[in-house]
């Protein structure tokens, strides 16, 4: 079986927290559901769970093992669907605790 590349999956990873990222700031904004928001975030998990297992048959299947169990602490800590997403609300988080002064 000829191994996977990285670089397509780490384009599906940045889509998929490109995409939850836009869809969490509309439903804030009151434009889905609560139940359509919690669908989102368990299909982007699920999605980016299962591009870091495709991980596991590329040459550098370490480090998709780390990515996968740092999506995993992601999801049971903070309800983020990829570990992008936690730097993004990390982000959010310090700029408007700065803004605050």
């Amino acid at each position: 079986m000829k191994p996977i590349r990285s670089k397509p999956l780490m384009i599906a990873v940045l889509a998929i927290s490109v995409v939850i990222a836009i869809l969490s700031w509309l439903g804030h904004y009151g434009w889905s559901s609560l139940q359509t928001r919690q669908i989102e975030g368990f299909s982007a998990f699920g999605l980016n769970a299962a591009v870091a297992v495709l991980g596991f048959w590329t040459p550098e299947r370490a480090a998709w093992a780390v990515y996968f169990g740092v999506s995993i602490l992601a999801f049971l800590l903070l309800s983020a669907a990829t570990p992008l997403n936690v730097i993004w609300i990390l982000m959010v988080v310090v700029f408007d605790w700065l803004s605050l002064g």
